[in-house]
């Protein structure tokens, strides 16, 4: 399939874009239930930032959800750096789906991307 100058572009860019964000929470793949909240600029949400409810919360409430879709990610960013997409998916097929209170949005997230993943989640185009 050949593209277009344009569309090889936009194909990079938005591989890159998955590839920051990897490498952004790749500090916390060994400790994911301290996964700190961030703001739009990247820094952690503090305490005083939060309404008297709680909300939002300082730290990620669905880790599992989390990793599964940065996992997915390395779908777009394996031929740009396998060593982090590899890092990505090993991490993902040791995870346990959740089970008690956010089961429902974790394990919808992580089961398709584990359909993804196996190649088992694709549209067919006409």
């Amino acid at each position: 399939m050949a593209f277009s100058t344009w569309e090889q572009h936009e194909e990079i860019g938005q591989s890159q874009i998955a590839i920051n964000i990897q490498k952004f929470f790749e500090p916390y793949l060994e400790n994911d239930e301290e996964i700190p909240v961030f703001k739009i600029d990247g820094q952690p949400l503090r305490k005083e930032e939060q309404t008297p409810e709680g909300f939002p919360p300082l730290k990620v409430h669905h880790p599992l959800g989390l990793w599964s879709t940065l996992a997915q990610a390395s779908l777009v960013t394996n031929e740009f750096d396998s060593a982090l997409a590899l890092k990505y998916l090993k991490y993902f097929w040791n995870l346990e789906p959740r089970r008690g209170k956010y089961r429902y949005y974790d394990n919808l997230l992580y089961f398709f991307a584990l359909l993804a993943l196996s190649g088992n989640y694709q549209k067919e185009w006409s």
